[in-house]
């Protein structure tokens, strides 16, 4: 299969084979200084600046033993694609949980690209770790996909992601209760699959499981599936929607996004589900014989539990 490349990302990586982020006759200025004169980071220091935190990154002498930051830093693509699959802005990110997001991208001390290998942990300021992952071609970091490394500052070093990294020490639920809440963002998401959990009795057998992958359907998903809002689940047994569910749940292993692509797994429900997983972000789920394809709205949301991905259609017959 050919590799496409979009004109902004082509020039991107042009750009950054070269010495756009540092010209000869330009010595590096502070991270924020990097962000500022680079047009591909434009919603990444407004996301900075409303939160606060471009204030440390502004400083040339951070008072840190480590004297300095490494910040993983999405490209406006990555943000751009956020937008276009949840269908919110990035203004639409409560400034709470926004502040820890942006953290969730900052390590304290200074990480070169060849540090970041494979198998290691980070921590990082929201008090979580990230966790560096190599295959043949590409290097990922919870999996998003690291587009360059080693763009240089005065007080830290950049690197670029394809991706918005979700991290937190959140179980399942409490991911799930906070879109719900509109904690996240606005307006919220995934109060048909909270209340669906509650009334199936899953959340009891979710306080104690551990090394999941969980595919979580959105409203507009059970909508389709004839669940309009959570008061249409009185018509469902517990049973059934347990049955239902159980198929959204993948036990023992946890998988991010360009770890799934021709996985065959078995579900909570001891069922079997071949997945495929596009670069464009689509899933293909084959389900006893049936496939149909899915898009994922958010992927790679990592908690205490395992990885979560919220996905616009309920698995399997209903």
């Amino acid at each position: 299969m050919k590799t496409k490349f979009t004109l902004p990302l082509l020039f991107l990586l042009v750009c950054l084979a070269g010495s756009c982020f540092n010209q000869v006759d330009e010595p590096p200025g502070t991270l924020s200084a990097t962000l500022v004169k680079n047009r591909f980071f434009n919603l990444m220091e407004s996301a900075l600046i409303r939160t606060g935190l471009i204030v440390p990154l502004s400083n040339p002498n951070p008072d840190r033993e480590a004297e300095g930051y490494t910040l993983f830093a999405p490209t406006d693509h990555a943000f751009k694609e956020f937008e276009n699959r949840t269908g919110r802005k990035v203004d639409d990110l409560q400034r709470d949980f926004l502040h820890e997001l942006l953290q969730g991208h900052l390590h304290s001390g200074i990480l070169a690209g060849e540090e970041l290998r494979h198998g290691t942990f980070i921590s990082m300021l929201n008090g979580n770790e990230i966790h560096v992952v190599k295959d043949q071609q590409n290097t990922f970091v919870n999996g998003a996909k690291l587009v360059f490394t080693d763009a240089p500052s005065t007080n830290g070093v950049l690197h670029g992601l394809d991706k918005v990294i979700f991290n937190s020490d959140k179980s399942v639920l409490d991911w799930v209760s906070d879109f719900k809440s509109e904690k996240v963002f606005l307006p919220g998401e995934l109060s048909i699959f909270y209340a669906a959990l509650w009334k199936s009795g899953l959340v009891q057998e979710l306080e104690t499981a551990s090394n999941l992958t969980v595919f979580a359907p959105s409203d507009l998903a059970f909508r389709q599936a004839g669940i309009l809002s959570e008061q249409d689940l009185e018509n469902w047994s517990p049973q059934k929607l347990k049955e239902i569910l159980n198929r959204h749940f993948i036990k023992s292993n946890t998988y991010f996004s360009h770890e799934l692509n021709g996985q065959k797994i078995v579900t909570q429900g001891n069922e079997i589900i071949e997945i495929d997983f596009e670069s464009n972000g689509s899933l293909k789920f084959s389900f006893q014989g049936s496939e149909k394809s899915t898009n994922a709205i958010l992927t790679d949301i990592a908690g205490s539990q395992g990885i979560m991905f919220i996905i616009d259609r309920v698995i399997g017959e209903y």
